[in-house]
């Protein structure tokens, strides 16, 4: 009897440990160096809340049986959930958390997804950017596919929906005409790379700078955005591993990132001839104002 007390004991301390291990796979389109320092960084953050813990990067298996090796996967980009759509089955024993995708294609996904994290900032922190930099009683326009002109309409700037490529230009010289700055929402088709170059040298002819949508068009030429880097991804993912592993709470909503952090484009803020402010003091202030709300 003795015996067999302490090998259900056994058993049962094995089981604690076995639950609180957690293997996570970087499900990535093409391993690269990059992706393997997020792993990297991955693995060493969760070894210091636990204890050996092991980040694989793998993409998509031809076999997807080894999936079933990890206590959770980690998506990278959107590619990455079109390629594993034929695992699904596989993929509703096990948790899935997305990154680098947008809000959209969470949602086109998500079926397969536990949670996520959106790589585009939320359009009230952008807004609040322009405000910061503006004044809040600038007057401010967001250019939008018709589509979408009903996602901003709680909002308290000026929506300019183009309903096709053919009307952009009108749409957009109307809004830079009637508004101080131009904030950019996150959206491939309206400013493809195709739209971009456009977009922007319209704007500098009417001295009207473009806020965001991403670090992207910060370098092509956007004037400030906010943006989340790998250590703020990083950051989000501890929490929702944690949240949704290591407790027995269930995995948090997808989200936006709450971790963030400014970009000025100083050389872009001279030729406007604007004094332009410290980009931390800019975050901080981004995000009292979001804590307070």
């Amino acid at each position: 009897m003795d015996a067999l007390i302490k090998g259900i004991l056994t058993l049962m301390l094995f089981l604690s440990v076995y639950r609180v291990h957690a293997d996570v796979a970087l499900l990535v389109p093409v391993p690269n160096a990059q992706t393997q320092s997020l792993a990297t960084e991955l693995e060493a953050a969760l070894q210091l809340r636990h204890q050996d813990e092991k980040v694989d990067v793998i993409s998509p298996p031809a076999n997807p049986d080894v999936l079933q090796r990890y206590s959770l996967s980690v998506t990278v980009g959107a590619s990455v959930l079109t390629e594993i759509q034929k695992y699904k089955a596989l993929l509703q024993r096990t948790p899935v958390v997305a990154t680098y995708i947008s809000e959209q294609d969470y949602h086109n996904h998500r079926e397969l997804l536990s949670t996520g994290v959106y790589v585009e900032p939320p359009l009230h922190r952008q807004i609040a950017l322009a405000q910061l930099l503006f004044g809040d009683d600038a007057p401010l326009g967001i250019l939008v596919p018709e589509s979408d002109a009903h996602v901003v309409d709680d909002t308290d700037v000026s929506v300019y929906p183009v309903k096709s490529n053919d009307n952009l230009n009108q749409t957009l010289v109307r809004l830079l005409t009637e508004n101080r700055a131009l904030i950019g929402v996150y959206d491939t088709e309206l400013y493809s790379s195709e739209n971009i170059k456009s977009i922007l040298i319209t704007s500098y002819r009417h001295n009207r700078p473009m806020i965001g949508p991403s670090l992207a068009y910060l370098r092509a030429g956007a004037l400030a955005t906010t943006y989340s880097n790998t250590d703020d991804v990083i950051r989000r993912l501890i929490e929702i591993i944690e949240q949704g592993l290591y407790t027995p709470q269930s995995y948090p909503p997808p989200s936006f990132n709450p971790y963030f952090r400014v970009g000025l484009n100083e050389q872009v803020g001279r030729s406007l001839n604007m004094l332009m402010p410290d980009a931390d003091e800019l975050g901080r202030e981004l995000l009292l104002r979001e804590t307070q709300q």
